[in-house]
């Protein structure tokens, strides 16, 4: 051994070793001073939260200044860029002590995220898990166990601009409207700005994004994204159909402009009287900005009543590797308070717990009027329970969608491709991107294949 030992400790491995050295020291002096090293002798919660609107910001300022106060041992790190950096925490082992983050991500989440259930049930009188909406908590479960608790929800909607369906003489949307009854008022309200030499539509596509031709899809019957998550069944006449529609606005019906002439918010600024599956976050920004009078309806429907609409739950986590899982769930609590909930729905979020709706969502004035638009806003419940249900679970969904299905969609829109080989094209591609091994759909029967 002693020349072996010999040959390991000289030459060249002795300047590796000097070398490897060096590198971790001046990594640990240039690395500068962690969270835990500038809030020494406290407990550091990493919590996520998206920070995208100025009147929701408030209220996290709000209660994490109030959670603060009252845990003077405890410190609250926002880390706002889990949404698109979500894989690499994780990979990185760096996930937050809690994880804000949507129902259609769970899955991807499953392996960090810790069930709920006994703390839920452990403090329940405090929590009062009985006041939340019960479909919005059910959209919170992962296999059978709740792993979110919500804090905000989205559902498609159809938004209308009152004064101008006034102007045109047009009867408002209702919440029994058909896809016909749609195709023909947006048509009406078409013509009646184009009679006039005025660049205005009876509504305008969103094309960006899979919301709406997705919904159509679903709507007409199809699905983009099998039962098995082996094959996308995009090529059935059910998706043709929904992709058909969704051309047709464009280029049968001119009830919308072609994606090349779609202008920068063209509801909001007036361009176009309805806008299809808005997300509810909308409401902060229209109650701001719009200068016109605007109300939502529930989506029109496919003669079939398929359920198609788009549904989303937001919530909070706890990462099962959190050093500080007993804190992370007291800010959770603290977060799900009834007077948390409130500051939430005040700023603009719908609410998912029914004692808020009672008191701040469904306020009205002596007229009998809610006191904040929309006024029909009660449907947004009915819709939730409506909606097909929350996007797929597949963790590769938004990239399926996205960068896989929405060009095909995009060159039907432009007139490369008719809506059967936009089918066609969308069910080979994803299907050849799903080939995936060992992976079942937690909500999948295999024994009935």
């Amino acid at each position: 051994m002693a020349p072996l030992r010999q040959t390991f400790l000289s030459g060249p491995y002795v300047t590796v070793l000097l070398l490897a050295a060096a590198v971790v020291s001046l990594a640990a002096l240039i690395r500068g001073p962690t969270v835990e090293d500038q809030y020494e002798g406290k407990r550091v919660l990493r919590v996520s939260f998206e920070m995208n609107l100025a009147e929701i910001n408030e209220v996290w300022n709000s209660v994490k200044a109030e959670f603060e106060a009252q845990h003077p041992d405890a410190v609250i790190v926002l880390i706002d860029d889990i949404a698109t950096k979500a894989s690499i925490y994780e990979a990185a082992n760096m996930l937050p002590d809690i994880i804000s983050t949507n129902t259609f991500s769970i899955y991807r989440l499953k392996n960090s995220l810790l069930s709920l259930d006994d703390l839920i049930a452990r403090d329940r009188e405090e929590l009062q898990p009985d006041d939340f909406y019960p479909d919005i908590v059910e959209s919170c479960r992962f296999a059978g166990e709740v792993v979110l608790i919500p804090y905000f929800f989205n559902v498609s909607l159809l938004y209308y601009n009152i004064d101008m369906f006034e102007e045109a003489g047009v009867a408002l949307p209702t919440n029994c409207w058909t896809w016909d009854d749609y195709v023909d008022h947006a048509g009406q309200l078409t013509r009646f700005y184009h009679d006039r030499g005025i660049d205005k539509f009876g509504t305008s596509i969103v094309h960006s994004w899979w919301v709406e031709w997705l919904a159509h899809v679903h709507q007409a019957g199809g699905r983009f994204i099998g039962e098995d998550w082996l094959h996308s069944p995009m090529d059935s006449p059910e998706a043709i159909e929904g992709l058909q529609f969704f051309n047709d606005l464009v280029h049968l019906h001119k009830v919308s402009p072609e994606p090349k002439d779609i202008l920068p918010y063209m509801f909001v600024n007036q361009y176009s009287a309805m806008e299809w599956a808005g997300h509810t976050e909308n409401w902060v920004g229209l109650r701001k900005n719009a200068t016109f009078r605007w109300d939502v309806s529930l989506l029109p429907r496919h003669p079939s009543n398929h359920r198609g609409s788009e549904r989303v739950a937001v919530g909070m986590g706890i990462n099962k590797y959190s050093p500080h899982r007993e804190l992370a769930w007291e800010f959770i609590k603290f977060m799900s308070t009834y007077k948390s909930h409130r500051k939430l729905c005040a700023a603009g979020y719908v609410p998912v717990r029914k004692s808020v709706a009672a008191t701040e969502f469904f306020r009205k004035d002596s007229d009998g009027h809610y006191l904040v638009d929309p006024q029909n806003k009660a449907i947004v419940f009915e819709a939730y329970e409506q909606a097909l249900r929350d996007q797929s679970l597949l963790p590769e969904f938004i990239p399926l969608a996205q960068r896989h299905a929405l060009p095909h969609v995009t060159a039907m829109l432009a007139g490369q491709l008719t809506a059967a080989e936009c089918g066609a094209a969308i069910a080979k591609e994803v299907t050849n991107a799903m080939k995936m091994y060992d992976r079942r759909n937690p909500e999948y029967d295999y024994d009935v294949r």
